[in-house]
């Protein structure tokens, strides 16, 4: 065997190594993402999902956490036409070139005990996932004894290995920023 025909079967490996794991990798990302993240679990028709996402179980996330469910967190799911956007962007109106501070949400997240079972386990018990972006990390906000808290919004990479950035006073507030749909350039 030449040197020249070595090097292109190294090559040939190395490729086929990079690409297989490659879609190990975004064939684990939609496993994580399922498991972790506010999207319908694989097998779950969009119709059950969406009447989740309709159709909050206060009553329920209020026994599960011991306490009242804020009035700003209902508001949130109040709003039918917000909860099922997808696939956009929130731009703080704090930045001015609308290129450093936006916060992309893939999907809101139902609002129900079956949601609290996919939730990331390494976070206070106390904070709710209320959306994720397309990689499963989290919105949060801490669910607190005041029936009136407004509910700061945190944001968690899963990956990072740090705790919930502070991303602004509120849901109502947060979602009054400018909205972007995310296929735009």
């Amino acid at each position: 065997m030449t040197t020249t025909t070595a090097a292109i079967l190294a090559c040939a490996a190395i490729l086929i190594m990079v690409v297989g794991g490659a879609i190990i990798l975004l064939r684990m990302h939609g496993i994580m993402f399922s498991l972790f993240g506010g999207r319908r679990a694989q097998g779950e028709s969009r119709e059950p999902w969406l009447h989740r996402l309709l159709h909050p179980q206060w009553r329920d996330l209020e026994r599960h956490y011991g306490r009242p469910i804020s009035s700003a967190l209902k508001q949130l799911y109040a709003n039918a036409s917000l909860i099922q956007m997808e696939d956009f962007f929130l731009i703080d109106p704090n930045d001015k070139n609308h290129d450093e501070w936006t916060w992309h949400i893939d999907r809101f997240s139902p609002a129900d005990l079956q949601a609290l079972e996919s939730r990331w386990d390494c976070l206070d018990s106390h904070l709710y996932e209320f959306a994720h972006d397309s990689m499963g990390n989290p919105f949060l906000v801490r669910i607190t004894d005041d029936p009136n808290d407004p509910l700061p919004v945190y944001f968690w990479m899963h990956d990072g290995g740090s705790d919930p950035e502070f991303v602004t006073a509120s849901p109502s507030e947060f979602l009054r920023w400018q909205k972007r749909s995310s296929s735009l350039p």
